[in-house]
C-alpha cells in the first residue's frame, strides 16, 4: 500500500474523503455512457471517455488486466444472487456507473469502488464478450485513509445485502481511517454516514477483533452478536482455544458461558479445553420451552375459537395422554 499522507487536523482536505464518496454516489446515479463523446487520442492504457467537469477528475476506459483489488478491502465478491443479478444487468444494459480506482507505482490500478463489477467484467471476458477487456473508471488521487473511506462508505450505502462480518470490518476500517485524520470516538462517527446507531457502530467496531472463523459463525448465525462480545475482547490465542473446543463439539458458546470465559481469563487463569470444559459442565441448564402461535393453533380449531377455549380443549387433550402413559 502507498504511503500514508498526513492530513492536519481541521485542514480543508480533512473532510474531502467522506464528501467525496457520497458525490460519487449522486454522480452514478446520473451517468449516462450514451452520452459520452469517445476521443480519438489514447494515452497508455486509457481512453478518455467523458469531458472533464472539473480539474479533480475524468472517466476513463481502463484494461482489466491493470486492475488489482485494494489492499484493505472488506467485502467478499461472492458468487451469490446479487452478483448473478448484477452480471445479468451488466450483460443485458451494459455499466450503469463507472468504478473509483487510483494509479499505483507499477502503473497499475487499485479497485476502490468496483469489485463486483470488475470481477463481472472478468467473467464475461471470459465467456467470450471481447467487449468487456475495458471497464469505465473514475481515476482519484487518494492517500490509504480517504481510499479506506471511500471504499467503506460507498460499498455501506450501495449494497442491498451485506454480511454482518463485511459491516463490522467496514465500521472498524472507517474508523481507524478517521482515527489516523485526528478523529475519534463519536467525533468519528459523526464524520461517516452509516444509518447505524451509535452504540450498534462501537459495538460492531469492536467485533473485528474476532477471529475470521467466529465472524464467518456470525455470518451463518452461528454466533450472536451479544455472545461474541467477551470472546472479541480476549487475545488471539485464546480466541484459538474456544474455536478449537468449538470445531470439536466440545463446547457451545452460550452467552453464559462466554462471559464466564472473559471473567476466567480476567482473573488471570490460562484458557484451556478442560478450563472451558468445566466452565460448560458448570453452565445452568436452560428450560426448555414449546410455544405455539395463535396463527399455528388456528390450523387445528376454528378461526372463531377463542383463545380460552383453545385452552380447555388442550387441557382435556393434555389430560387424556396423561391418563394413557399412567394405565
Amino acid at each position: 500500500m502507498s504511503k500514508r499522507k498526513t492530513i492536519p487536523s481541521g485542514s480543508a482536505a480533512f473532510g474531502r474523503a467522506v464528501s467525496k464518496s457520497r458525490e460519487y454516489l449522486e454522480q452514478s446515479m446520473q451517468y449516462n455512457p450514451l452520452a459520452e463523446s469517445v476521443s480519438n487520442e489514447m494515452k497508455n492504457d486509457e481512453k478518455t471517455d467523458a469531458v472533464q467537469d472539473d480539474n479533480y477528475e475524468k472517466i476513463v476506459d481502463i484494461d482489466i488486466s491493470k486492475l488489482q483489488s485494494f489492499a484493505e478491502h472488506t467485502f467478499k465478491v461472492v458468487d451469490d444472487d446479487d452478483f448473478r443479478e448484477l452480471k445479468e444487468s451488466i450483460k443485458l444494459n451494459g455499466l450503469s456507473s463507472p468504478i473509483i480506482v487510483r494509479k499505483k507505482e507499477n502503473g497499475n490500478y487499485e479497485i476502490i469502488s468496483g469489485h463486483r463489477r470488475t470481477e463481472v467484467y472478468r467473467q464475461l471476458l471470459d465467456e467470450g464478450d471481447d467487449t468487456k477487456n475495458c471497464i469505465k473508471a473514475i481515476i482519484r488521487e487518494y492517500d490509504d485513509d480517504e481510499a479506506t473511506i471511500v471504499m467503506a462508505e460507498t460499498n455501506l450505502v450501495g449494497r442491498k445485502n451485506m454480511r454482518l462480518s463485511e459491516k463490522i470490518l467496514s465500521y472498524n476500517a472507517l474508523n481507524n481511517a478517521l482515527k489516523h485524520q485526528g478523529k475519534e470516538g463519536l467525533s468519528a462517527y459523526e464524520q461517516v454516514s452509516t444509518g447505524e446507531s451509535k452504540r450498534s457502530y462501537f459495538r460492531l467496531i469492536k467485533l473485528s477483533s474476532l477471529l475470521p472463523k467466529f465472524l464467518d459463525m456470525i455470518d451463518r448465525k452461528e454466533l450472536g452478536i451479544v455472545c461474541a462480545d467477551p470472546i472479541a475482547r480476549l487475545s488471539k490465542e485464546e480466541q484459538g482455544v474456544i474455536l478449537d473446543a468449538v470445531e470439536s463439539n466440545e463446547i457451545v458458546i452460550t452467552t453464559e458461558l462466554s462471559k464466564k470465559i472473559k471473567e476466567y481469563s480476567d482473573n488471570g487463569n490460562t484458557i484451556t479445553k478442560e478450563a472451558l470444559k468445566a466452565l460448560a459442565i458448570s453452565e445452568p441448564k436452560i428450560k426448555e420451552k414449546l410455544t405455539f402461535s395463535l396463527k399455528e393453533l388456528h390450523n387445528y380449531f376454528p378461526d372463531d375459537m377463542s383463545f380460552d377455549d383453545i385452552k380447555k380443549e388442550f387441557t382435556i387433550y393434555l389430560e387424556s395422554i396423561k391418563n394413557k402413559y399412567q394405565k
